[in-house]
């Protein structure tokens, strides 16, 4: 599974209530468990700007702008 390992302080995740153990099961409606758990690389290359959507375990959803790494 994808487990968030970490949020930053002040940084869009936190801003999306995302927290830190929540399990990601969908990125933007595209299923990333069992034999689609590849998609996971959707997730390292989000470009600076763009919104994407996560769905979590339990069926909660957080929708997120990605920023810059400090």
């Amino acid at each position: 599974p994808l487990v968030v390992g970490v949020v930053r302080p002040g940084g869009p995740a936190e801003a999306a209530g995302l927290k830190v153990g929540a399990v990601i099961v969908a990125v933007d409606g595209h299923d990333v468990l069992g034999e689609h758990a590849p998609r996971y690389e959707t997730l390292a290359r989000v470009a600076v700007g763009r919104t994407i959507e996560l769905g979590l375990e339990g069926g909660e959803t957080v929708t997120l702008t990605a920023g810059k790494t400090p």
